[in-house]
């Protein structure tokens, strides 16, 4: 059964290179109209877990809470912000490293290293190299909650900039920014009449 399935905009984010395309997804295809071969679905094949003595998956497989990478490209948003783009550029590109480093042989600063730009393009980095890298780990709500477009400015969650569809839409509009938070279920509401309804979402528990 295929429980976690990605858009092909995140798989087409990495380069062939790119060793962690091939360890953290399984592709399938299937013929277009002329015969081509297209992309039809992406399978995620990291934390499996086992097969157990009946034959069955156990997905017991350790979920991972806070890995080096991690530490790396934190640094690099703080160096951002700090307006230090040889911190941004050095952060990003030890993650890089180990990501291209094997492919050829040899790390290619060249072909492969981040080149800082302004607050915009750094921040967008962070957060492609923060996709690429952090698969299935549950982080990029979170960072696209927390991060921003300009210094001080709009959150990611509200700019199309980090819609990898890149259809022009935010993933959220402003307009229903109280999702940002979660409802609390009705059950909870009803056990202890002082909890009152996040704010956004009185009227919809009205309307049932």
């Amino acid at each position: 059964m295929q429980w976690y399935e990605y858009i092909p905009e995140l798989y087409q984010l990495f380069d062939e290179k790119d060793e962690r395309r091939d360890a953290t997804f399984i592709t399938s295809y299937q013929k277009d109209e002329d015969g081509k071969l297209v992309l039809w679905g992406t399978h995620v094949c990291k934390n499996l877990g086992i097969l157990n003595a009946e034959g069955n998956r156990v997905y017991c497989g350790d979920q991972y809470f806070y890995r080096l990478p991690w530490v790396y490209l934190s640094l690099a948003e703080i160096a951002n912000m700090e307006g230090d783009n040889a911190g941004v550029e050095k952060y990003i590109n030890l993650i890089r490293q180990r990501a291209y480093g094997d492919s050829e042989g040899v790390w290619d600063t060249a072909k492969y290293a981040y080149k800082a730009g302004d607050f915009t393009q750094n921040e967008l980095a962070i957060l492609h190299e923060k996709d690429k890298e952090f698969v299935q780990e549950g982080q990029r709500w979170w960072d696209i909650y927390r991060m921003t477009l300009t210094k001080g400015g709009k959150h990611l969650v509200f700019c199309p900039e980090a819609n990898l569809k890149n259809d022009g839409n935010p993933i959220l509009p402003e307009t229903e920014s109280y999702k940002l938070l979660w409802p609390i279920e009705q059950n909870m509401l009803d056990k202890d009449p002082a909890i009152k309804q996040t704010p956004g979402y009185e009227e919809a528990e009205a309307a049932k």
